[in-house]
């Protein structure tokens, strides 16, 4: 946690919560009437958007991370996928349940392959459970470098030979 003022600090922890600028603002105390005009310049603030970023990845890591949580969610994907009629989705939706909750039992004697592919299931999961993060605005956004100017101008003449 980063030494911001106590009411910077509230409307970061809010901002993640509702993320609107002006509600933020009015729940760290500030007065209604200058709430939009506050919250939208503490957004603007580097140490402000960065413990932004560190609340939202303290609680991909909390939420995110807990079988308890993971499970609640799968569970509400399996009743989505009922209700669709996707009963391939929900049958492993099961599986991977049952696999949370420790009840599919490993076959005996942990091979080599079995582990690689428990640790490529493992990165698997990982990556779609930072993909679900990112789509809930949990974790922090990702930029993407812009453009050397050398690629932008073999861009040019690509185009240009077109």
């Amino acid at each position: 946690m980063s030494a911001l003022k106590p009411a910077y600090e509230t409307f970061c922890q809010s901002y993640v919560i509702y993320p609107n600028a002006t509600e933020a603002a009015r729940e760290a105390g500030y007065a209604f009437e200058h709430a939009s005009q506050q919250g939208y310049r503490l957004l603007r603030k580097a140490a402000i958007a960065r413990r932004i970023a560190e609340v939202r990845a303290e609680l991909a890591e909390r939420e995110c991370l807990s079988p308890d949580a993971l499970l609640t969610k799968l569970e509400a994907a399996f009743r989505s996928a009922l209700k669709g009629g996707q009963a391939v989705a929900a049958a492993r939706i099961v599986e991977i349940q049952a696999k949370l909750a420790g009840l599919l039992a490993k076959p005996g004697g942990e091979t080599a392959a079995r582990a690689a592919q428990d640790a490529q299931a493992h990165s698997a999961t990982r990556a779609a459970m930072a993909v679900m993060a990112k789509h809930l605005g949990l974790a922090a956004p990702q930029f993407e470098p812009a453009p050397s100017a050398k690629s932008q101008a073999g861009r040019a003449s690509g185009r240009a030979a077109a």
